[in-house]
């Protein structure tokens, strides 16, 4: 025998009142059932682990996850353990879509908005957008749309309101750098820039960088350049000036000992390479007025 699952229909009407916005922070229990909704739910989770029940699918979830449940479709959240000393805090964020698209056709400043509507807050009942936190900014929006309804301070409904639009535009940038991450051909690069900005100082070559990244010279060289605009080289040659402008501006070290902290052991190169790239002699730079901006050449 079959045992058909039980799933309720939640009401916008059940939730708005004079604001088509509505913010709670739920810890979540085994005894809520499964539900859909006639709204747009964005649900953060702010603290614990446990399970996201989408239609049929079963999520693990933890901290910073983050999920848009679009009209039509179920879900319910589970905590990983009864434990009341183990809870899953889950804050959900509903509201109107209607709202959003009328303010998207009054202010058209840019696409952004209709492009929200459209891939954020518009997908189909059976698809469950899914983000991972990758800072603190979900949690900083998610506690200030909390305070803003339950305080409900003078201007509340616009500051709800624009809370709500900060967060559709953080989760749209999240969604453009997951498109950027799945075209990007050299996923390797982010690990070699960081290793070559801790690392500028020192002997660095184009064969250690590359295989760092398992790639040959030759077409590390390619992807880099297309990645960077840059060439090896010129991307370390142009750290280690930085570095020299800001030991020159910062410091009372001789030039020869700022030459060759930034990995110039050949004094000659280095006052060439700075008038190169710089414009002036590094002692030239330094009687400079220290209130003019500071060299950037990356």
């Amino acid at each position: 025998m079959t045992i058909s699952k039980v799933i309720i229909e939640s009401k916008g009407e059940e939730f708005f009142h004079t604001v088509p916005i509505y913010v709670n922070k739920q810890n979540e229990a085994f005894d809520i059932i499964q539900h859909t909704h006639d709204f747009v739910e964005i649900c953060y989770v702010s603290e614990g682990k446990g399970f996201h029940y989408f239609n049929d699918d079963i999520i693990p979830i933890s901290k910073g996850d983050l999920f848009i449940i679009p009209i039509g479709a179920s879900h319910v959240f589970r905590p990983y353990s009864a434990d009341q000393r183990q809870p899953l805090i889950v804050y959900n964020c509903l509201f109107q879509l209607e709202p959003i698209i009328k303010f998207s056709e009054a202010y058209p400043i840019d696409d952004f908005l209709e492009q929200a509507v459209q891939y954020v807050l518009q997908p189909a009942p059976e698809t469950c957008l899914h983000f991972r936190e990758q800072g603190s900014e979900l949690s900083s929006l998610f506690n200030k749309l909390y305070q803003e309804f339950y305080h409900r301070e003078s201007g509340f409904p616009l500051m709800r309101f624009t809370l709500l639009l900060q967060l559709l535009v953080q989760l749209d940038r999240y969604r453009h750098a997951a498109q950027a991450a799945k075209a990007y051909p050299f996923p390797e690069l982010d690990q070699a820039i960081r290793y070559i900005d801790e690392h500028f100082h020192t002997s660095l070559t184009l064969e250690q960088i590359s295989a760092l990244c398992g790639r040959s010279s030759r077409q590390f060289t390619r992807l880099f350049k297309e990645q960077t605009g840059q060439t090896f080289v010129e991307y370390v040659q142009n750290l280690r000036m930085n570095k020299s402008c800001e030991l020159l501006r910062t410091t009372n070290k001789k030039i020869n000992e700022i030459a060759y902290l930034v990995g110039y052991h050949d004094l000659k190169f280095f006052h060439s390479m700075f008038k190169k790239k710089i414009g002036l002699t590094p002692r030239q730079y330094r009687i400079k007025d220290k209130k003019e901006a500071p060299c950037s050449i990356l």
